[in-house]
């Protein structure tokens, strides 16, 4: 597990599935799906050296990783053109 600042919040995936790890200073390794939930997206990202992930809002996604998001609809487009 990464080691967490001592300023941030503590990640505990079993308390809060919608925590930002971001925050918690874990790094996205890669998104595992894109979902809405009352009307918001929010992205499901799975991160480096952690074995839970964690949803963050569509838009915070775009804004502090948008390369991880792009290579996501990358492989959902080609997964939709192969099949």
């Amino acid at each position: 597990m990464t080691d967490v600042m001592s300023d941030r919040k503590k990640y505990d995936p079993d308390k809060d599935i919608f925590i930002n790890g971001y925050e918690c200073g874990l790094i996205p390794w890669r998104i595992l799906a894109v979902v809405e939930i009352r009307g918001v997206r929010y992205c499901l990202v799975k991160w480096k050296d952690t074995e839970d992930p964690s949803y963050v809002t569509h838009k915070f996604a775009r804004d502090k990783f948008p390369l991880i998001l792009v290579i996501f609809y990358e492989r959902l487009a080609i997964q939709f053109l192969q099949s």
